[in-house]
């Protein structure tokens, strides 16, 4: 329970908070590329489905370490707590991701690519200059997806 607690807010501050305003922590312990939701909320994908900041925060979340949070707290199937979660259903966050998804979902074309919600849609996703690819050491958020 506890792990996971500090596990999400760890991420909500990654997914939400300008890297200079993180708690020292954080610093260095990320390969993943930092994109803010205001700035993924003016690609023309999050604009054409009016998501909220709230949404794409959420959308983040979900396409990173926590959606292994979240996919264990949707499957245990029940309403009692999931004993390595704890009480924390994430609750919120789901119910912000499935309006999200529908709202993706009425305005993306089948076969359409959603992943600028992961990363910048042109320009370098290093700090050192160079593209970020998808890799199991960077996750998904680390680069485009392969087309």
């Amino acid at each position: 329970g506890e792990c996971y607690q500090s596990r999400a807010l760890d991420e909500w501050l990654f997914a939400t908070v300008k890297e200079e305003d993180w708690p020292s922590h954080l610093h260095g312990q990320h390969t993943r590329l930092h994109v803010l939701p205001k700035e993924v909320r003016r690609r023309k994908e999050a604009a054409r489905a009016l998501l909220t900041i709230e949404e794409v925060a959420a959308l983040r979340l979900a396409t990173g370490p926590m959606r292994e949070v979240y996919n264990l707290v949707l499957r245990s199937h029940t309403s009692s707590n999931v004993p390595s979660v704890g009480d924390n259903r994430y609750g919120a966050t789901l119910r912000v991701l499935v309006s999200a998804l529908a709202k993706l979902s009425s305005t993306l074309a089948p076969g359409s690519e959603a992943g600028s919600f992961r990363t910048p849609e042109a320009g370098p996703a290093q700090k050192d200059g160079s593209e970020a690819g998808p890799s199991p050491q960077n996750g998904p958020e680390a680069g485009p997806s392969p087309k």
